[in-house]
C-alpha cells in the first residue's frame, strides 16, 4: 500500500502493487481464522461471529467515507485509507501476539500443520490424497467458486453498474454500506443459528441467497432496486463466511483443518481473480446487464454443485 500511493494513476506499476495488496489480503484470512481456534483451544473464550461482524461494521463505516471523499476529491484517496487501515491491522496483531504470551500460553506441544510438511503439501502426490481423503468438500470447493462468482462480479464493478442505473459514487459508497451493515445481524447471532440449523444447512441457505442476491441485481432497473439487492447479503455472504471456517473445522482433523481453510481462500482467490478479468472483459465488450446474466448462470450453477457436495457429505457423515 505504501508503494501503491507513490504510483501513478495508470500503468504497471499500480497494477503490480494493487494485486499484491490483494494478495496479501488474502493470504491473512486463514490464519485469522486458525488463530480463532487456537485461542478458542487454550480456554479463551471467542466469538468468530461478533468478530466478523465488527469488521462489517468498519467496512460500513469506510464505505460510506470512501464513497463521498471520491466524489469530492479522486480515486487516490483508496491507497492512502488503506494504509492507515493497514497499520492499524498491524498494531492489533502485535498486541494480540503480546497478550498471549504475557498470559504464558504453552505452545510447545501444540501441532504445527505445517510442520515437515511444506514440500508435501505442494506436492502433487499429496495434493491428489488430500482431495481424495476430502471429496465431497473439494466438490464444494468447485461448487464455490462458481456461486462466488456472482459476488466478486457485484463487488468489483459495483460503480459499473450503478452506473448503468443512473447511479455515481457516492451510490457506489451507499451500496456497499448497505452490504456491510446487513451484515451485522446474522454475523452476530451466527453462533446460536449454528446451533439450531446446523453447519451444513447455514451454507446450503446461504448459497441459495447468493443467487437471489445475483438475479434482483441482474433484473434492477433503477439505484433504489440495486439498494434492495444489496439486502440479501446478509442472507448470503454474512453467513456463508462464518458456516464454511466452522465447516472445515467440522469436518477435518486438527492436522488437515489449517489446509483446508487455506483451500477455502484459494477457491475465493481464483472466482475472485477469474470475475475480475472476465467481468472487465464482458463489460467492455458486452455491457453491464449481459455481464450480470453471465454471472447469474454461472452462480446457479455453483449453487447446484455446492448443493449436491453438502448432502453428499451429510450422507458420509
Amino acid at each position: 500500500l505504501i508503494l501503491e500511493t507513490a504510483t501513478k494513476e495508470k500503468g504497471a506499476a499500480t497494477s503490480f502493487t494493487f494485486f499484491a495488496a490483494a494478495t496479501i489480503i488474502m493470504l491473512m484470512q486463514p490464519f485469522l481464522n486458525a488463530l480463532n481456534f487456537y485461542i478458542e483451544k487454550h480456554g479463551i473464550e471467542m466469538n468468530y461471529g461478533v468478530a466478523r461482524a465488527s469488521g462489517s461494521f468498519f467496512f460500513f463505516i469506510m464505505s460510506l467515507l470512501v464513497g463521498n471523499l471520491m466524489s469530492v476529491t479522486s480515486e487516490r484517496v483508496v491507497p492512502f485509507l488503506g494504509l492507515i487501515t493497514s497499520i492499524g491491522f498491524t498494531v492489533t496483531m502485535v498486541y494480540i501476539y503480546r497478550s498471549l504470551k504475557d498470559i504464558k500460553i504453552n505452545n510447545s506441544n501444540d501441532f504445527d500443520p505445517f510442520e515437515n510438511s511444506p514440500e508435501d503439501f505442494l506436492n502433487y502426490s499429496y495434493i491428489k490424497l488430500f482431495i481424495a481423503k476430502y471429496r465431497s468438500f473439494f466438490l464444494f470447493l468447485i461448487g464455490l467458486v462458481l456461486f462466488y462468482f456472482g459476488h466478486v462480479l457485484i463487488n468489483n464493478f459495483i460503480y459499473q453498474i450503478a452506473a448503468n442505473v443512473g447511479g455515481n459514487e457516492s451510490d457506489t459508497g451507499g451500496l456497499l454500506a448497505l452490504q456491510a451493515i446487513v451484515e451485522l445481524p446474522a454475523l452476530i447471532f451466527f453462533t446460536k443459528l449454528k446451533d439450531i440449523f446446523g453447519t451444513k444447512s447455514l451454507l446450503a441457505f446461504s448459497a441459495i441467497f447468493y443467487f437471489v442476491k445475483i438475479l434482483v441485481t441482474t433484473l434492477a432497473s433503477s439505484v433504489g432496486m440495486l439498494y434492495f439487492s444489496m439486502i440479501f447479503q446478509g442472507f448470503a455472504f454474512a453467513i456463508f463466511i462464518p458456516a464454511s471456517v466452522h465447516f472445515v473445522d467440522e469436518i477435518m482433523n486438527k492436522r488437515d483443518a489449517v489446509k483446508g481453510q487455506a483451500f477455502v481462500t484459494m477457491a475465493m482467490t481464483l472466482s475472485n481473480l477469474l470475475a475480475s478479468i472476465f467481468g472487465g472483459f464482458l463489460i467492455r465488450f458486452t455491457g453491464v446487464k449481459a455481464t450480470l446474466w453471465f454471472g447469474t448462470i454461472c452462480t446457479i450453477c455453483g449453487v447446484t454443485v455446492a448443493l449436491f457436495a453438502l448432502l453428499k457429505n451429510s450422507k458420509n457423515n
